[in-house]
């Protein structure tokens, strides 16, 4: 834990040194502790603890440059291999940079990053099972991203050098939003994935309607995945929930959620469910937070059955288990 303290003060003492070397600077925390998946004679063996940095740093009016590292480590013990850079990366305003006058924008991200190509919108916090999105995670020699605006629709290609090829374009309309994407490796598109993305999100007064319906067509595999997912609002409360699978079990996959707002705290409980399983029933996650100023402290227990087989996600997607148990944290930003 000492080294980890001696790592996080390094990351103040680069954040407070970084407005020498750039216009604007922005950085992040998120911390978590105890992610305790077991309750027995050793709970720390299981525990998930979990740390993330953010810095940004605007060099210039067309120029950003940001990174993140994580600290991602199972079990009771330090490992200094657990700490990863996960983002280093330049964004680039072309149109800007070049001071052409055009009816569209040309904007680059070149790097190391974590991909999530498309808008990934779905209606609960976890998306526990979400068939529209793509995403890229490996990305260790690199990878580079061009974005094409024209009035309210925009045109992305990314490629890695690891043979990942993403197309995509997306539009919005008022409350109404479309992604249309393909994924495959490089060298043998045929073999990718097509995607759709659709979303609606309307206000009536105190009223919050949201839904996100999405679908994913596996080329090589001729499969094909869809969710739905539908999330109401209504001053204090919301409710969300959606379905999904894959052929041949179209509803392997089915969450439902309540969270109620009470000025800085907030009450949160999500069920999920898997009829692929041979108990439906997989997890019942609980939990309570309350912000103090930028920091959000939270408690929660997530309850696993003995039959559970599939992972259920905990805190909103932080981490995945099969056996569940307490877990505490401090979310904040800086």
């Amino acid at each position: 834990m000492k080294k980890l303290w001696i790592l996080f003060t390094a990351l103040a003492l680069l954040a407070v040194a970084m407005p020498a070397v750039a216009v604007d600077v922005t950085s992040g925390a998120v911390f978590y502790w105890h992610g305790i998946a077991g309750m027995g004679d050793d709970p720390g063996a299981a525990a998930v603890n979990k740390a993330r940095i953010k810095l940004s740093g605007v060099v210039d009016e067309y120029n950003t440059i940001s990174t993140e590292l994580r600290w991602n480590n199972g079990g009771n013990t330090w490992d200094p291999a657990a700490v990863k850079i996960k983002t280093f990366k330049l964004a680039t305003d072309i149109t800007g940079a070049l001071g052409l006058d055009l009816p569209v924008t040309i904007k680059s991200t070149a790097g190391v990053w974590e991909s999530d190509f498309t808008a990934w919108w779905y209606a609960t916090r976890a998306g526990w099972f979400f068939a529209g999105g793509f995403n890229e995670d490996e990305q260790k020699y690199g990878a580079a991203q061009l974005d094409i605006g024209v009035g309210p629709a925009n045109i992305h290609l990314y490629q890695n050098f690891l043979n990942t090829t993403m197309l995509g374009a997306d539009a919005a309309f008022g409350p109404v939003g479309a992604w249309v994407a393909f994924k495959g490796p490089s060298d043998s598109l045929g073999d990718g994935a097509l995607a759709v993305e659709l979303k609606y999100e309307g206000k009536f007064g105190d009223l919050a309607l949201s839904a996100y319906p999405a679908m994913k067509y596996d080329l090589a595999a001729s499969l094909l995945s869809w969710d739905f997912g539908v999330k109401v609002g209504y001053k204090m409360l919301t409710v969300a929930a959606s379905a999904g699978g894959t052929d041949p079990d179209f509803f392997d996959k089915i969450e439902a959620e309540v969270g109620a707002a009470f000025g800085a705290a907030e009450l949160w409980v999500a069920g999920y469910m898997s009829l692929a399983a041979t108990d439906a029933f997989q997890g019942l996650d609980l939990m309570a937070s309350y912000k103090l100023g930028a920091a959000t402290v939270y408690a929660g227990y997530m309850f696993c059955p003995d039959t559970t087989t599939v992972a259920v996600p905990v805190d909103g997607a932080e981490w995945d288990s099969t056996t569940g148990g307490l877990y505490l944290g401090v979310k904040c930003s800086f």
